[in-house]
């Protein structure tokens, strides 16, 4: 028998979660498997467990009994080390484009490399690049749910790779608390060439927790790395960051002058991707202003109108700009946007519309709704979110007369907010 390496004895013990998996979904306890395959239900266990990995003659008894076919030619393993080299490199390039080609290829054969000492690699470059391009991918949840338990039998570069992807999730979910643990740990562990990827939406995350003298300087320091390596769309992506820290602390003018020049650079070279993200962050700029009408015009040079981006900033631009197409939109995005937006992002969808609109409003639901904004952005540290769902709160409970209950508020406010800026993202006049 071939001598594994160090690695492939690692994924072994990771093919202990395949085993139970498909144990379960088969019908067979520990001990009905036990005793078809005359190995002790303990060792099973264990292997299931990750906590002893297994011979090959052992898996391969499992593998029978489980109807499932164990792949163990070298030729798996050239495979998977170019699919897994050049996706990842295309990924940090950010040619998104190539890198799903790829993929595709690479799931082509999936089934072989599920069921191979590659699995932990197969799974991890599929989950990087559908985290990174923020993409539904049937069962990526169970899989880093899955990961987790097995996690100490990971290479170095595994582990960095995996908390980047479970950070990235967190970030695709808007829950920013966690998302910048994730980062973190992962710029501890593994290759150093990832590392300023993992630096860029680090940053992102920094932002929504007003962490700003943190997500300025990682930014500029991830600028000069990107343009170092040529990877100039990168570092344009972080110039965009360094531009929502000025808008955030109302620096406007600063903030245009980054975006007017990555504007000019995306125009220059044709990058959509780019064009997309300054027109988003311009509309902001015009909604700060109060030039709402403005603010819409640049959403609509978006290129992809159907992206889930636009939803919010639409939204709020037609509810402060009181636009004629508002309450259309509103029962649109409630009846059929629910499901492609973030619950954070409904929410305050929702509690928008019934503070601007009282023929939208029930005080029951609306406190409610606020509430839960409230819990989901102290839990996520969305800085902007809580000053804004508070103060709503604040307000509606001032105009009720229950002054006791709005001072309690206000101390909770003053627990939960690290920076009190006197404009916030929207008013009512």
């Amino acid at each position: 028998m071939i001598e594994k390496t160090e690695t492939e004895k690692l994924n072994l013990s990771v093919l202990g979660i395949l085993i139970r998996a498909t144990r379960i979904k088969q019908g067979y306890s520990l001990r009905n498997l036990s005793a078809l395959t005359n190995i002790s239900h303990t060792l099973i266990s264990n292997i299931e467990k990750g906590k002893q990995h297994p011979s090959e003659a052992t898996l391969t008894d499992i593998f029978n009994v489980l109807k499932l076919k164990l792949y163990t030619s070298k030729s798996i393993a050239v495979e998977m080390s170019f699919f897994y080299k050049n996706i990842l490199k295309n990924l940090i390039d950010h040619k998104y484009n190539e890198a799903k080609e790829l993929v595709n290829q690479m799931e082509e054969n999936g089934h072989k490399y599920e069921f191979s000492y590659e699995l932990v690699n197969y799974h991890i470059v599929r989950c990087l690049y559908y985290t990174l391009t923020d993409n539904f991918s049937e069962g990526k949840d169970e899989i880093l749910k899955q990961y987790v338990k097995v996690i100490d039998f990971f290479t170095n570069e595994q582990k960095q790779l995996f908390y980047f992807i479970i950070g990235l999730d967190h970030l695709n979910n808007n829950h920013y608390k966690l998302a910048s643990s994730y980062f973190e740990n992962a710029l501890k562990l593994g290759n150093k060439e990832i590392d300023v990827v993992i630096k860029e939406y680090l940053v992102k995350s920094y932002i929504k927790q007003y962490k700003f003298t943190d997500s300025v300087s990682i930014a500029e320091q991830t600028i000069e790395e990107f343009e170092e390596k040529t990877n100039y769309e990168r570092a344009m992506k972080c110039r965009l960051s360094t531009a929502c820290v000025y808008m955030k602390i109302l620096k406007l003018d600063k903030a245009q002058i980054l975006i007017d020049y990555v504007n000019s650079f995306a125009n220059q070279f044709h990058i959509e991707v780019l064009m997309d993200d300054c027109c988003i962050i311009n509309s902001e700029i015009m909604f700060f202003k109060g030039e709402y009408l403005s603010a819409i015009e640049e959403l609509d040079k978006h290129t992809n109108q159907d992206s889930k981006h636009l939803i919010l900033p639409k939204f709020r631009a037609y509810l402060m700009g009181k636009d004629e197409r508002l309450n259309d939109y509103y029962i649109n995005v409630m009846k059929t946007k629910k499901n492609i937006i973030m619950i954070n992002e409904y929410l305050l969808i929702k509690v928008l519309m019934m503070w601007i609109n009282l023929e939208f409003r029930i005080d029951e639901e609306y406190v409610e709704s606020l509430n839960e904004l409230i819990e989901f952005s102290v839990e996520a540290n969305d800085q902007e979110i809580i000053g804004l769902a508070y103060n709503l709160l604040i307000e509606f409970y001032k105009k009720k007369r229950k002054y006791k209950k709005a001072l309690d508020i206000s101390d909770a406010l003053l627990m939960n907010k690290k920076i009190h800026l006197s404009f916030y993202s929207i008013k009512n006049d």
